[in-house]
């Protein structure tokens, strides 16, 4: 819906991608849906690409402590 509306934009799209083509398949549905939710919302808000993909990094390490994971550009 935020993308219909402008709000979401295909370089925020990019990263979003990026993030979930990266993430192990060990991390649950509910924490999926969680960072979706959450990095979406970030676009949303009006943050840029690259401060979504800073975001994302720390939404990485909050779902992968132990710091195996995508890097999200």
């Amino acid at each position: 819906a935020a993308q219909r509306r402008g709000l979401v934009g295909a370089g925020h799209i990019k990263v979003i991608r990026t993030f979930f083509k990266k993430l192990p398949n060990t991390i649950d549905a509910a924490d999926r849906d969680f960072a979706e939710a959450d990095l979406a919302g970030k676009a949303a808000a009006g943050c840029r690409p690259d401060e979504v993909a800073d975001y994302a990094t720390l939404l990485q390490n909050y779902l992968m402590p132990d710091g195996d994971g995508p890097d999200v550009p």
